[in-house]
């Protein structure tokens, strides 16, 4: 019985212990779990629902995310993977595998299929805030959480089921990883892994594999300097060049090898599209700024960011020791990220997607140092001190005037301007009430001012890209449109046992047991197409210029001279066309020239 007494308190003692602590964690944290809450509750929120359609003018937004989960799709409902020549798992196995086994636990469904996304994305944020938590401190980490999360853009494609989406969790688990590789040097080898998977997941991030590789070296190269210890050095290089070798070994026996014709012939029909002839070309599309004018719609983080990269120069120049590796990983991801996909002839919205990370980790870096800036070193203005700042201010001239010119106007950014004042100026008042009348303790004066005024800045930016970013998200969800499931489920219902062809065709099947075929002119499945495969119905949207109806008329002109129009549906702010063939002629055409 005693024995009894004792269990029953020590278990209480525990429970009230654990509860104790629960509640102190909470307390000191409350702010990052309220973040972590808006960032998973914004995400979730009506998975079914349409994406803003003015977000991009490519059809991709609302076709490529089905499109992508052709072959996970066909695996559940008809048991084989392959039926075309449009094969995502081939060029994407990591994204195919997670939306299988969604599938498989929950159906196939618009949903499902989004949700692996979600999760992923979650995750990815976790792991960054560890990674910056662990190299740059809690607040740069935090700063970045809040940006990122809140950021207009980057939350519209993290809800759709698009690879672009998805890299963010191989490119934050490589970031976390690195970090914990430079303390301890076998975990390099997992980053190795990790890298290499962003490769896998979009063949355009070497970019980012390239970045972290110098960063790494760059890193060795300080620990080097400092501890002059050769062996140390080249171990976490060889580690990391390990786990890349060992990766691209694999992928090359497993899947480059046995479809090298297939990676050749989607490499060509990619090559024709995005990739620029000549140094002419590729400088025409490096000086349009396309990624910066895309992201001119968040234009605190764009503006930061920009004001930013002079100055993380200068200050390499001037002490690159003091640079830490995580900063010089972040600008060469943004660096490098623009000119392999800025310099590309096709470059739509969500090519940058993975890039907005980065440059949200630059701006919390640049927010995070005027923060603490007074606190870093006293001014002092001599000789040395003059001519830097006349040769800073004289870049920056130049470098402010081609950001008027050519992406915010300055009366834009004046008004951004005025309001950031504006701001300071709420903030600084309300700091002098609190502390003067109602704590009174004496007015601050000197740095103490000074400092004021900084903080006070670096509050109202975030706050102004808050309402920028949230009230775009609020118009966006007090509205909501569920065409691309309602029509699915509506294809559903009026057609028995169809094989629907078109670029929009696995949009079409997503919600229903209907059959795709995903047919691109130059693409996939454009040869002989109504001769292999037994196409009842196409559905065929007008973007592009019709350019869908165009080519099918030219190369098809005996079947689209006989389809019927069955409906005519509304996706994207454009019509889309349900036609139903005549499959007595179907045999009597000929493949396209």
């Amino acid at each position: 019985m005693m024995n009894n007494n004792i269990k029953i308190r020590a278990t209480t003692y525990l429970k009230r212990r654990n509860l104790k602590e629960l509640l102190l964690f909470l307390a000191r944290h409350w702010y990052i779990i309220l973040i972590f809450l808006y960032i998973a509750g914004t995400r979730l929120y009506n998975l079914d629902v349409d994406p803003p359609i003015h977000l991009s003018s490519s059809g991709g937004l609302f076709g490529d995310e089905t499109a992508l989960a052709h072959n996970a799709r066909n695996k559940v409902l008809f048991g084989t993977w392959i039926t075309d020549e449009w094969n995502p798992l081939i060029y994407n196995p990591i994204l195919t595998l997670f939306e299988y086994v969604s599938f498989i636990m929950a159906g196939v469904g618009l949903i499902q299929l989004r949700s692996v996304n979600i999760i992923a994305v979650l995750i990815g944020f976790f792991l960054l805030y560890l990674a910056l938590k662990q190299s740059s401190g809690p607040r740069t980490a935090f700063i970045t959480i809040v940006l990122l999360g809140i950021n207009y853009i980057f939350l519209m494609y993290n809800r759709l089921g698009l690879n672009d989406t998805f890299l963010f969790f191989p490119m934050a688990l490589t970031l976390y990883l690195w970090q914990k590789g430079l303390q301890k040097p076998p975990i390099l080898f997992f980053a190795g892994i990790s890298s290499f998977a962003c490769y896998v997941t979009k063949a355009s991030a070497i970019y980012f594999i390239l970045s972290v590789f110098i960063s790494l070296g760059y890193a060795v190269f300080q620990k080097y300097v400092i501890e002059k210890n050769l062996k140390n050095s080249f171990s976490q290089m060889t580690y990391y060049i390990s786990g890349l070798t060992i990766s691209y070994i694999g992928w090359y026996i497993f899947f480059f090898s046995p479809n090298r014709l297939e990676f050749a012939r989607v490499g060509s029909s990619w090559s024709r599209l995005a990739v620029p002839h000549g140094f002419e070309r590729f400088w025409h599309n490096l000086s349009s700024f396309t990624f910066a004018k895309y992201m001119a719609a968040s234009p605190i983080e764009l503006i930061i960011s920009w004001l930013f990269i002079p100055f993380f120069i200068y200050a390499f120049f001037r002490n690159w020791r003091k640079v830490i590796p995580i900063e010089m990983l972040a600008f060469l991801w943004l660096i490098g990220g623009y000119v392999g996909l800025n310099g590309l002839n096709y470059r739509p919205l969500r090519y940058f997607i993975p890039l907005i990370p980065a440059m949200c980790i630059l701006s919390s870096i640049a927010l995070n140092k005027i923060w603490d800036y007074i606190y870093q070193k006293k001014i002092v203005f001599n000789k040395a001190t003059l001519l830097r700042t006349i040769s800073l201010c004289v870049v920056y001239f130049f470098w402010i005037n081609l950001f008027f010119k050519r992406l915010i106007s300055f009366q834009k950014t004046l008004e951004l301007g005025s309001l950031v004042l504006g701001g300071v100026i709420l903030l600084f008042i309300m700091y002098y009430f609190i502390k003067k009348v109602i704590m009174r303790v004496s007015s601050p004066s000197g740095n103490g001012a000074l400092t004021i005024f900084f903080r006070s800045t670096v509050v109202s930016l975030i706050l102004l890209s808050m309402y920028h970013n949230v009230s775009g998200y609020m118009k966006w969800a007090v509205n909501p449109k569920y065409t691309v499931i309602e029509t699915s489920r509506e294809l559903g219902k009026i057609l028995d046992q169809a094989y629907i062809a078109g670029l929009w065709s696995p949009l079409a099947t997503i919600e229903n047991k209907h059959k795709a075929l995903y047919v691109g002119n130059n693409w996939f499945n454009y040869r002989d197409t109504f001769k292999k495969y037994p196409v009842t119905h196409l559905f065929l949207w007008d973007g592009n210029n019709r350019e869908e109806l165009r080519f099918l008329r030219r190369a098809y002109p005996k079947i689209m001279q006989d389809a019927k129009l069955m409906k005519t549906y509304s996706i994207k702010g454009k019509p889309v066309r349900l036609f139903k063939l005549n499959n007595q002629i179907k045999n009597t055409t000929h493949a396209p020239s």
